[in-house]
């Protein structure tokens, strides 16, 4: 690329061309990668690796792409919600929320398993994922 200082590319082009050149294709993480979701291998993803107080959205996004990616590569998701004392509704939404809003519901149900933890956070988790998809209908 060469630049003219006398008509410079806006940023948002230069950003754009650099991120193609870089960056892969973002897989479609709403179908299962060669295999059915019944017949998927079942990756956990245990949520006491990140603590036992999931307190900020940040939080939530790193837990995301964690189960985004192993989603992506085929695999069914279990998550592990034991040792987990507190879980705010950011966390919830960024995580489950907006992976149920991507997925849709039923894919969402299929794919990823929420197992064990307290009745508390299981609800909490339920009723933010309700609430996500409830604003697309």
């Amino acid at each position: 690329m060469l630049i003219d200082l006398n008509n410079p590319l806006p940023l948002e082009d230069v950003y754009a061309e650099g991120v193609e050149m870089l960056v892969p294709e973002t897989p479609d993480i709403s179908r299962p990668a060669a295999s059915t979701a019944q017949t998927a291998e079942i990756r956990e993803v245990a949520l006491s690796q990140y603590g036992n107080m999931l307190l900020t959205r940040e939080l939530g996004v790193d837990i995301r792409a964690d189960v985004a990616t192993a989603l992506a590569r085929g695999a069914r998701v279990k998550v592990v919600l034991e040792d987990i004392e507190d879980i705010t509704p950011s966390v919830a939404d960024e995580c489950f929320g907006k992976l149920a809003e991507a997925l849709g519901k039923e894919a969402f149900e299929k794919r990823v398993i929420l197992a064990g933890g307290s009745r508390l956070i299981q609800r909490l988790i339920q009723f933010v994922i309700d609430n996500r998809l409830s604003r697309n209908e």
